[in-house]
């Protein structure tokens, strides 16, 4: 089976070197590398085509106006060639079996699949007490098993997923209605409408080397609630998969009130930020605290 390993970028120019550089390393190297410049304004371009010509793989640049995520990577997909298609984001390092770990659970399955890999946080680079809750939160999503096993949320990680070109075409791609939430539409789709199962891929990990503030974490963690309400507008039956996915409006009791009226304050945010830093406050309070910001400005819109 041939593959296309598939990273769209945009305005990340210092993390492609040590993106680049972690494909590069994979003991698999079978395949051909798109990357695809999706109209970036710093010097991605000069990067790209950089890092390509001094590339030992099998290496295509496409340089496009923005498009945006869902038909950045559509297009990449037209201009790619593999019957698989890995996609990974242009803020991870793959570890060096992911790709071969990605067409191996392909490779065990006799019909179509998507295999879907965890995001880990690379301790070295925590620059504060934040990125150290973001990466216990974020722990708690996956399984323990290193084995593969079929998931029932659909939820994969567009960043490190993998799924053949024959099921990418039948489901017809990505949404380009979407900016977001267009990796788990994908997997909906796949699974509701062409028997196309989820799976999780535990071997395919990838360091996401994303480190942003609270505050700034919970900007773009908003942004991503409000296109998930726009799923629901789009194919109503999903709000019906996960009911509670698809809730925005608040606890109406004091205790939760109170707490928004506090926590939603920009400077608030970013006192409790450097306070927490500080580290006097024990990590159990700390993360309880940290929870609670990201609760009610993140999992309740309203």
């Amino acid at each position: 089976m041939t593959i296309s390993v598939i990273i769209p970028t945009y305005n990340r120019c210092a993390q492609l070197t040590s993106l680049v550089d972690a494909v590069e390393n994979q003991n698999h190297k079978e395949f051909e590398l798109v990357l695809l410049n999706d109209g970036s304004s710093d010097n991605t371009r000069e990067t790209l085509d950089r890092l390509a010509k001094k590339s030992t793989l099998n290496v295509k640049v496409i340089h496009s106006q923005n498009l945006g995520r869902s038909k950045a990577r559509n297009l990449a997909v037209s201009k790619s060639s593999g019957e698989l298609l890995v996609f990974f984001d242009d803020d991870v390092r793959p570890n060096p079996d992911a790709v071969y770990e990605h067409l191996s659970i392909h490779q065990q399955h006799d019909s179509p699949v998507i295999a879907g890999g965890p995001y880990y946080y690379d301790n070295s680079k925590f620059t504060n007490s934040f990125n150290t809750f973001r990466k216990y939160m974020e722990d708690q999503w996956y399984s323990k098993d290193s084995t593969s096993s079929q998931s029932d949320s659909l939820r994969i990680n567009g960043g490190n997923f993998s799924i053949t070109r024959e099921a990418f075409d039948k489901i017809g791609g990505f949404d380009s209605r979407l900016t977001d939430k267009e990796d788990f539409k994908l997997a909906y789709d796949a699974f509701h409408y062409h028997n196309i199962p989820t799976f999780s891929a535990p071997k395919t990990w990838v360091y996401h080397d994303d480190f942003r503030n609270l505050v700034d974490y919970i900007a773009r963690g908003r942004e991503s609630r409000i296109e998930e309400q726009k799923l629901r507008s789009l194919d109503p039956s999903i709000a019906d998969f996960d009911p509670n996915r698809f809730q925005i409006e608040a606890p109406k009791s004091l205790k939760f009130r109170l707490a928004k009226r506090i926590f939603r304050s920009t400077p608030i945010l970013q006192l409790v930020e450097k306070a927490l830093d500080i580290r006097i406050v024990p990590q159990k309070i700390a993360f309880k605290l940290y929870d609670i910001c990201i609760t009610v400005n993140v999992q309740y819109l309203k």
